[in-house]
């Protein structure tokens, strides 16, 4: 798991109730600011946006259960999306996306978020595979930081379809 490893790299440099910390209260303030950059000029919209964003019954469940990796997905949501659009705008995707779209694929189903996020906000229409330019570094991004779970998949795409002869198989 990702996860795990990310977790044990920290653990060894920050202790671990202050990275347990980070990990649950970092992603809502990441997910504040990107709501500010998303959000028109006013101040209502934004205390409006950042209120919502930082407390809904998705993320009091998520802080009560510990779910920190969809947490950290949470909260780079907001930037994904601002850099999808700017991608989408430059022809460019900035730098920041390349480190936010790994840290929110930390599980399976976040990167799948994330990367949807990145597609959507980012791809011009109509598609145009043979100009790729920023759509290729959309395209890199949202594979290199999911690889571990498409490498998985299909590595042992028959115990995801095989039912359960195949995880007799896989247990023995």
């Amino acid at each position: 798991m990702p996860a795990d490893a990310v977790v044990a790299v920290l653990d060894n440099l920050v202790p671990a109730m202050v990275l347990q910390k980070l990990a649950l209260a970092g992603p809502l303030l990441l997910a504040a600011e990107g709501m500010i950059r998303l959000t028109g000029p006013t101040r209502v919209a934004r205390l409006v946006a950042v209120s919502l964003a930082v407390w809904n019954p998705f993320t009091v469940e998520r802080l009560g259960i510990g779910h920190w990796t969809v947490l950290i997905a949470y909260g780079a949501v907001p930037w994904l999306a601002a850099a999808g659009i700017r991608a989408r705008r430059t022809g460019r995707l900035p730098g920041l996306a390349w480190l936010l779209a790994p840290l929110a694929s930390l599980s399976a189903s976040a990167g799948l978020v994330a990367a949807l996020t990145l597609l959507v906000c980012g791809v011009r229409r109509p598609w145009r595979p043979g100009a790729l330019g920023g759509q290729g570094q959309l395209l890199g991004v949202v594979l290199a930081s999911n690889a571990p779970w498409l490498v998985a998949g299909l590595l042992h795409a028959d115990i995801a379809t095989g039912g359960e002869r195949a995880l007799v198989r896989a247990a023995r």
